[in-house]
């Protein structure tokens, strides 16, 4: 900043914009200082030479740009009564400062004058501005209205001289600071009516930024590429204004929402002359108009921003060239940064020579040109070339694209604007500063709410409550606490407040609340041994001047767990007696002076330790458990003792009450008192002629519990397993045994663990009873105490084992079981493996003495398994299960899996699949599907041919293996065939239906008889087609309900719809495949030639008879006689031989249900 070299007083207009001379002139430094003394205020600035109650007065301080402020204060004071107040900087900046102060305190009626400004540098000198020795004089009034007396005035002929030597700072609207501009700027401003935008960046106040979306649906830009660039720049401004509305304190405006042109009926200049004029009246800082290039070559590419030149009629109007390069350069790095090829920011100057009354060229652009007389910074971004290939593919034909470019313009004017996504500070934001407390000697914590837009904090501190100065600067808006390194047995007062960065601008929340803490001095202790009456360590230390109290620390080690064992609140009070300390134990005590404030408890660092010890002139030398409620205790003995005493408590520091005195002669005690598992603590004295010993170290000793035997179970004939209850801390149990529940208990065994729980008791008689007890211990130094032992509980061994009399393989892939019933069992297991000596794994329990029987449901046929039977009993509270039967294993039999059945001369052949391990087979039949007789049994073959004739419609078969088994003879599963019979009894002499119940089945189905299509083909109506269907039928031996009901199934009852048309008389799907071709599809020249071909086709499947009429099946060669005689089997995947008429596997259920219906006519 220029050094001012003339006095001007009070300026300000509205919004604090120094830019009239009227009735607020800055107050300046006067050049009467020393020159070569050096100026911290180079100027201030009162808002308003009076504020009434509720308003807010703002003074802005400019400062010396070579003096970095931290912080500052303005003292003003009334000039009546003299009293003086003081208000810290509400912003600092690198140039100026911001103060404000709130009336809304009637009593602060009357006239002020500010008297000095104090400013702390971010070194911590502190530099005081007293205001009269600068020859500056700044008055207000508060709720009163004062004359102020400028020390000058600037005269209309004095502004030459004013331009070149002053220098003052604008702000806005809301006091902020915007930036240094010259004296000369704001004048002509003035004089000519202008309002400087966006003289710099980095303001706090709400920014304007006006978004112009190039031309529009009438006035067209480029094309190229099939993409429109009025389409596309109103998708970037969109993806633009999306993005900068993330950031505070900007509002974005668009000349354009919409395809349609704003103004409509304009011509294109007049169109763009509005849009500026549009932007002026929302107060635009800055004027972006969005554009895309194009070139006649297809490889030109990249990005380029036009900016205003440096020319115009005044200062404003050149400075928007300097302010509008900087935003077009910010602009064109973010859109490199975004991929695209630098083509730079350019300057394109009129062209038909228009120029500025001084004779400079005006700008080309005429947006550019009018945002300059408006004094706004205007610039024209050419993102890229439509033309290119390369940036029509990459950015404009995505939204990806789009947006890219429009965050690469927002993120280049947040920049210039100084923007930021997070809040500023003001003295609205309040900061709590919760703790205030001196935690060693020497220092004192703070701890307070952290704010999260913060940088960081200022910890203030004072001696006096009145004058604070800055002791601590701490970065990071997450800190919440810091340590001050202060002098001892000083009581200081602190107070906090955050402090936002951002550019050059600094602000400010309001300051806490403040807290005071003093930092104690540390004591000096020592420590003394005292005994008799009462018995302890007894501490003592040096006072320390200002405390609450002392708390005072023990351990049993020098370096390491100290605890609190007592507090002393009275200062006075300067020593402390442990009588809680245990004999011949060695401690350690540390002191810390302590005292209380509203912001926590103040500590001095710990003394220096000192430890001490109580020798003892007895001691417990055993303690041991003789039952689980019997402690006994042993001592050392006392020379010249009379008696000796024994005490117990419940826990160490308790209370301990006498048990008994005891004899000088004895040396031991019983305590017979104690409960089970429980802890007790002992200490023993000796009485002597001349008084008592001191007590003996306390002795832990803890009972042991009582067990409790929770289970006795067989685990076979002479094994039995004990389960008892585990002992906490025992170190293991005895196990005893006897034939009798109350005498001859012997010790069979000691198990070693807590967790041990169990014993196998093995090589037992079979069939005799056995008892048990058992008892925990516990070993400790040595010594081994014993819990009370259980109560005694027997059980009897099993006599003998079951064995298995049948097993064998039954249908289903099933095992039947049955074995011999065992006196005196319960129920039995059944175990089975896959291996004779291992791997046996329970599969199913019987419950019930008479039940010796059990099917196993889970094997799988064609496997071997063993099995095995175990009778189970109750035992003592569990199953006791008795000893394994001998394994007996058997081969579960596979299913006889029919391959092939054959309709021939000699009769109906069945054959199937050899079965591993079979026998031989059973063949059976059945005329109703249900009730099967035996036909046959066949032993060294797989196939059967049977000779019989049956009546009736339907005929099945099924076979299944055997096996000689364990106890019986076991069986496969069944395999199965047969169905509904194709071709009629050789002894019927009538079909089994008439053609009246075929018209009328069809007919029930609703469908229309094609009779255009077949009058000339033998059969003008469904009565003359059934007709032929019966002769046709019954001329080869062919059911015709089977035949007709084909026929329904695969003409959709001669709609057909396929590849076979009703034209080819092809009525059974001949020649048709899955695939839908139509090239193999069989025609025929009339009704009867295609139904006597179905006909001879169905007669092929069904048996190997020689047909009656001659041949017109062509189709009759390629088929495996006779291995389809039933309608199922015409199924290929119901057929044994995977031979048939159609793949569906339904085709057979489907003709079925058409035969029922036929037949129900």
């Amino acid at each position: 900043m220029l050094k001012v070299k003339s006095i001007v007083a009070s300026i300000l207009c509205a919004g604090m914009i120094f830019a009239g001379v009227g009735e607020y002139v800055p107050v300046l430094a006067s050049d009467n200082t020393d020159a070569n003394e050096e100026q911290a205020i180079t100027y201030l600035v009162v808002n308003t030479p009076a504020v009434e109650y509720g308003e807010t007065q703002e003074i802005l301080v400019g400062i010396e740009d070579d003096i970095e402020v931290e912080q500052a204060q303005l003292y003003f004071e009334n000039t009546q009564t003299k009293q003086e107040y003081q208000i810290d900087a509400q912003t600092v900046s690198d140039e100026s400062l911001i103060f404000s102060y709130d009336y809304d305190d009637d009593k602060m009626q009357g006239e002020y004058q500010i008297s000095r400004v104090i400013l702390t540098t971010t070194s911590g000198d502190e530099i005081s501005c007293e205001l009269n020795e600068l020859d500056m004089e700044a008055i207000f009034g508060l709720g009163v209205v004062v004359e102020t007396k400028p020390d000058a005035y600037v005269e209309d002929e004095q502004l030459a001289q004013a331009i070149e030597n002053t220098e003052i700072v604008a702000t806005d609207a809301n006091g902020k600071v915007l930036s240094d501009s010259s004296l000369s700027t704001a004048l002509a401003a003035a004089a000519s009516g202008l309002t400087l935008k966006s003289i710099a960046k980095g303001a706090s106040t709400n920014k304007i930024v006006v978004l112009d979306p190039g031309h529009d649906s009438t006035h067209c830009g480029t094309h190229a590429n099939s993409l429109q660039e009025e389409t596309l720049v109103l998708k970037i401004a969109n993806y633009c204004k999306e993005e900068l509305e993330t950031y505070q304190g900007v509002t974005v405006y668009m000349t354009r929402t919409s395809a349609q042109c704003p103004y409509p009926g304009t011509t294109s200049t007049e169109d763009n002359a509005k849009r500026v004029t549009y932007a002026n009246s929302v107060n635009a800082d800055i004027y972006v108009s969005l554009h895309l290039n194009s070139a006649a070559s297809t490889s030109t590419s990249g990005a380029e921003v036009y900016y205003p030149n440096s020319n115009g009629e005044n200062s404003i109007q050149k400075a928007v060239g300097t302010q509008g390069k900087t935003l077009a350069q910010l602009i064109e790095n973010e859109l490199v940064a975004a991929g695209l090829t630098n083509r730079g920011i350019k300057i394109r100057n009129s062209e038909s020579g228009d120029s500025f009354s001084n004779g400079t060229l005006m700008d080309y652009y005429g947006i550019i040109r009018k945002a300059k007389t408006y004094g706004i910074p205007a610039v024209i971004v050419e993102h890229c070339y439509q033309s290119s290939t390369s940036d029509a593919g990459n950015y404009l034909k995505s939204e990806a694209g789009l947006k890219k470019l429009g965050v690469a313009d927002a993120t280049g004017i947040a920049t210039y604007l100084g923007l930021s996504k997070t809040s500023t500070l003001s003295t609205n934001t309040t900061i709590t500063l919760s703790k205030a407390v001196s935690t060693t000697t020497g220092k004192i914590k703070l701890s307070w709410s952290p704010v999260s837009t913060a940088t960081g904090y200022k910890i203030y501190q004072s001696s006096d409550n009145k004058k604070f100065t800055k002791v601590l600067t701490v970065k990071g808006n997450t800190t919440d606490t810091a340590t001050v390194s202060v002098a001892s047995g000083v009581k200081y007062y602190y107070k906090v407040r955050a402090y936002k960065k951002s550019g050059s601008t600094t602000t400010y929340s309001a300051y806490s609340s403040v807290l005071a803490a003093v930092s104690l001095a540390k004591t000096t202790a020592k420590l003394t041994v005292i005994t008799g009456t009462t018995t302890g360590l007894k501490i003592s230390w040096t006072k320390v001047t200002g405390c609450k109290g002392y708390l005072v620390y023990r351990s049993t080690s020098s370096d390491s767990g100290f605890t609190k064992v007592a507090t002393i609140k009275d200062a006075s009070t300067l020593t402390y007696t442990d009588t809680s300390a245990q004999v011949d134990t060695k401690y350690y005590y540390k002191v810390r002076a302590y005292k209380k404030y509203s912001g926590g408890t103040s500590k001095a660092s710990a003394s220096n330790c000192v430890s001490g010890t109580i020798k003892s002139e007895i001691s417990i030398t055993k303690t041991k458990a003789t039952s689980s409620n019997k402690m006994k205790l042993t001592w050392s003995k006392v020379s010249g003792a009379k008696k000796y005493e024994v005490y117990r408590a419940t826990s160490a520091s308790g209370t301990y009450k006498k048990l008994a005195t005891i004899a000088s002669s004895k040396l031991t005690y019983t305590d017979q008192t104690a409960t089970a598992g429980k802890t007790y603590y002992y200490k023993v004295r000796a009485q002597l002629a001349s008084g008592y010993t001191t007590f003996s170290a306390t002795k832990a000793a803890k009972t042991v519990a009582k067990t409790v035997i929770s289970k006795i179970y067989g685990s076979g004939a002479t094994t039995l397993k004990i389960k008892w209850g585990k002992v906490s801390g025992a170190s293991g149990y005895i196990v005893y045994k006897s034939t009798s529940s109350s005498k001859g208990f012997t010790r069979i065994a000691s198990v070693s663990g807590e967790t041990t729980c169990s014993y196998t008791d093995k090589n037992l008689t079979a069939g005799k009873t056995y008892y048990y007890k058992i008892k925990a211990y516990v070993v400790n130094n040595s010594l081994t105490g014993y819990g009370s032992v259980s109560k005694a509980v027997g059980l009897a061994t099993y006599t003998s084992a079951t064995s298995l009399t049948v097993v064998k393989s039954a249908s289903g892939a099933d095992v039947s079981l049955s074995w011999k019933s065992l006196s005196g069992a319960e129920g039995y297991y059944i175990y089975r493996s896959t291996s004779k000596s291992s791997g046996y794994k329970k599969v199913g329990t019987v419950s019930g003495k008479t039940t010796v029987t059990y099917k196993d449901t889970t094997t799988s046929a064609g496997k071997t398994y063993y099995y095995k039977i175990r009778p189970f009993k109750t035992g003592y509270q569990a199953k006791s299960a008795g000893k394994y039967s001998s394994a007996v294993a058997v081969d579960v039999l596979q299913k006889a899996t029919i391959s092939k059945i054959e309709n021939t001369a000699s009769g109906m052949t069945l054959s199937w699949k050899s079965v591993t391990g079979a026998d031989g087979y059973i063949v059976y039949y059945s005329t109703d599907g249900s009730s099967y007789k035996t036909l046959a049994t066949v032993k060294s073959k797989t196939s059967y041919t049977d000779t019989k004739t049956y009546t009736g419609d339907e005929l099945y078969y099924r076979v299944r293996a055997y096996a000689a088994q364990t106890g019986a003879k076991g069986y496969g599963s069944y395999g199965k065939v047969g169905g509904y019979k194709i071709m009629m009894d050789s002894s019927a002499s009538t079909q089994n239906v008439t053609v009246a119940q075929m018209v009328a089945f069809y007919k029930a189905s609703g469908k229309s008889y094609p009779a255009s299509t077949y009058k000339n083909k033998g059969a003008a109506t469904i009565e003359e087609f059934c007709q032929i269907v019966y002769d046709e039928a019954t001329a080869e031996g062919v059911k015709a309900e089977v035949l007709f009901s084909q026929i329904c199934l695969e003409t959709a009852y001669l709609q057909f719809g396929g590849v076979i048309k009703a034209s080819q008389c092809n009525f059974g799907g001949l020649g048709a495949v899955d695939s839908g071709g139509s090239a193999t599809t069989a025609t025929f020249s009339s009704v009867t030639e295609g139904i006597r071909a179905q006909v001879q086709h169905l007669k092929a499947y069904a048996c190997s008879e020689s047909l009656v009429n001659t041949c017109v099946d062509t189709r009759f060669k390629y088929v495996t006689r006779g291995v389809s005689p039933f309608i199922e089997t015409l199924s290929i995947a119901k057929n044994p031989a995977g031979k048939g008429w159609a793949s569906d596997c339904d085709y057979g259920t489907k003709l079925k249900t058409n035969i029922n219906g036929i037949k129900s006519k």
